[in-house]
């Protein structure tokens, strides 16, 4: 499976959320602290957020954790 980070990006401006505000609602709705370059870099392809990460965005923007990976690919 393959992590696709454009997914995270588009759901964040979808739901019109900067990268501040994105990882304030992580924190006060999740209780997953993650900093503005962290974010930036998931959504960069530049690293992977580790899987309590990947459940509080799930949690944030009511999507299931296979919404952010190509099951497709080998």
């Amino acid at each position: 499976m393959k992590f696709l980070p454009n997914r995270l990006r588009e759901l964040r401006l979808m739901h019109k959320h900067s990268l501040t505000t994105a990882c304030r609602m992580l924190e006060v709705r999740c209780g997953y602290r993650a900093g503005r370059t962290s974010f930036y870099n998931w959504e960069k392809g530049k690293t992977l957020p580790k899987i309590n990460a990947l459940l509080a965005i799930c949690e944030l923007y009511g999507v299931e954790p296979a919404h952010f990976f190509d099951t497709k690919a080998s």
